[in-house]
């Protein structure tokens, strides 16, 4: 039961990356990470919430994204449909968390997420997750090689090409992440 409660605790490390504290010390949180603006969360109480719902976002990520690899594999097209809503459902529940914390002036960088991420994770954890993104890169490689020599979809095939683009990129990142551990 402790390793379960353990390993949930772990799905709030996205919360711990998009958090800094501003020249008055106030913790700043980015929702949206380096992509959005930052909301000073001025009670412990709010902290809990966003905290939680952050657990929550990516524990259903996870199920989504089991749900899809073991019983929807036929139905991947879902999953496209799946993300935007996830993230609308992200936005509407931390917007509504955060509605009475103002917003900051502060910025999040990409350094200062990535130095947070290299500071949560050990090596062992990013160089999995590292390897995992390029299996995922390999594996819309080799998906983009199949589908030009059949009858494939349009839609599959920028699926595919978003996925070369999106794991290139995480893994890109993450190799960077590694090099700041250094």
């Amino acid at each position: 039961m402790k390793y379960l409660e353990h390993w949930f605790n772990n799905l709030e490390r996205p919360f711990n990356n998009s958090v800094k504290k501003d020249d008055a010390g106030r913790t700043v949180y980015f929702p949206w990470s380096y992509l959005g603006k930052g909301r000073i969360i001025e009670s412990a109480a709010t902290e809990v919430r966003m905290r939680k719902a952050v657990k929550i976002y990516n524990f259903l990520w996870m199920v989504l994204a089991l749900a899809f690899g073991v019983f929807f594999q036929d139905k991947s097209r879902l999953l496209i449909l799946a993300m935007p809503a996830m993230w609308l459902l992200f936005h509407f529940v931390s917007r509504s968390i955060l509605a009475g914390c103002p917003v900051s002036a502060e910025k999040l960088t990409l350094r200062e997420h990535n130095t947070a991420v290299a500071k949560n994770f050990n090596e062992v954890a990013l160089f999995l997750f590292l390897l995992v993104a390029l299996v995922f890169t390999g594996v819309c490689i080799w998906a983009l090689s199949a589908s030009i020599s059949t009858q494939t979809a349009r839609l599959d095939k920028a699926i595919v090409f978003f996925g070369i683009f999106f794991f290139g990129l995480v893994s890109a990142n993450l190799a960077y992440i590694l090099r700041l551990k250094e």
